[in-house]
């Protein structure tokens, strides 16, 4: 069902949006406030630009080399290192193809605040995608149901939610159900059985290195 409309007021106070100034409007925006505040869309340039750089580097690639595969100058791509020019979407979609880069944890670390509510859930959702992105296809296939029995569990509707651990349990086992594999109970050990252990291993030992000593007698 779509979202009833509220009115620009409405929709600015339901979505926890503030209006702020921004360099190069002449009019006031509207931001989501990050975890310190607004974060300027200049400080969020020069990241995107160091983030570049930095992938540009660990393919040991020169800006010549880099410039020359996207089209450009190398004056004119220094200008994306250097925060001078802006990164466009397509521009951003261009060197993840050439820099076999993930378009997910250059934002991620460029806007955090769009992953979560504090630091922590935004880290957790970047790392938990970044897993994702490196393992191998049957893998994520064999996982996609999970996510879904997982999201589809009473109180999974919301992100905000609280998950109760009997939820995440059924969802377990759903999953195991699904894909046909049962987990195997892990035999706990009481303190008794424990110490038990530890003393028959104990006069084992003694009783080896008795017959040990015993031959060494026998030989002398």
């Amino acid at each position: 069902m779509a979202r009833a409309n509220k009115g620009p007021d409405g929709y600015v106070v339901a979505e926890g949006l503030v209006e702020t100034r921004q360099a190069g409007f002449g009019r006031p925006v509207f931001r989501r406030p990050g975890f310190d505040g607004v974060v300027s869309f200049d400080r969020m340039e020069e990241v995107l630009s160091a983030q570049t750089r930095a992938c540009r580097e660990r393919r040991g690639l020169t800006r010549e080399n880099l410039a020359l595969m996207l089209g450009l100058s190398t004056q004119v791509f220094r200008r994306y290192e250097v925060a001078f020019s802006k990164m466009h979407v397509t521009r951003l979609i261009h060197l993840c193809e050439i820099l076999g880069a993930s378009p997910i944890a250059m934002l991620a670390e460029t806007a955090p605040h769009l992953f979560g509510k504090t630091r922590v859930e935004a880290e957790t959702r970047a790392q938990a995608i970044a897993a994702l992105e490196q393992l191998p296809e049957a893998v994520v296939a064999l996982l996609l149901p999970l996510l879904q029995t997982l999201q589809n569990q009473p109180g999974y509707s919301s992100k905000d939610a609280e998950i109760p651990a009997a939820n995440l349990s059924a969802g377990l086992a759903d999953f195991e159900r699904m894909s046909g594999r049962r987990s195997s109970p892990v035999p706990k050990k009481d303190a008794a059985s424990g110490n038990a252990s530890a003393s028959k291993s104990a006069q084992r030992k003694r009783h080896a290195s008795k017959n040990k000593h015993a031959a060494v007698a026998r030989k002398s």
